[in-house]
């Protein structure tokens, strides 16, 4: 298994208002959120005091150690999911963090981490067209990408 997080470059560039680790986060947050999202609310039910005092954080030791055990289930990923996860990556600093605009790329990657045999069998039935390698050029296509 492969972590998405040591996939970057450790070389940090100034031309983006988010570094490349926060694109990361962002969409692991889709991917874990919506796998954890149990495990999420147990804790934060059990934080929520109803008041601005804090609660004493160990009254919420047994849901936090849920969802920490939850979150490090999902943290590996296949290498078969790397590729799809690259141009996630890469639409997301092209386009500066804009989700809406990336859904078609991050979408294969959630489906890959989901079920990584059905998206073998996806991309084993893609076209020649669909397996071209995404040249992302948002300002000549207008907010789109094509492939080259």
């Amino acid at each position: 298994f492969i972590s998405p997080f040591s996939l970057r470059k450790k070389k940090k560039t100034n031309m983006s208002a988010f570094d490349l680790p926060s694109y990361e986060l962002q969409l692991f947050s889709l991917f874990a959120y919506d796998n954890a999202r149990e495990e999420v609310r147990n804790y934060e039910s059990c934080k929520n005091t109803g008041s601005n005092l804090a609660k004493d954080p160990r009254a919420c030791i047994n849901e936090a150690k849920a969802m920490k055990e939850k979150l490090e289930e999902l943290i590996p990923m296949e290498p078969v999911c790397v590729e799809s996860f690259n141009v996630s990556r890469e639409c997301m600093y092209q386009t500066n963090g804009d989700l809406p605009l990336c859904r078609r790329f991050y979408e294969p990657w959630l489906m890959c981490m989901a079920n990584s045999e059905k998206y073998v069998k996806f991309t084993n039935n893609s076209t020649s067209f669909q397996k071209k390698p995404v040249v992302f050029d948002f300002y000549k296509y207008n907010g789109y990408t094509s492939s080259s």
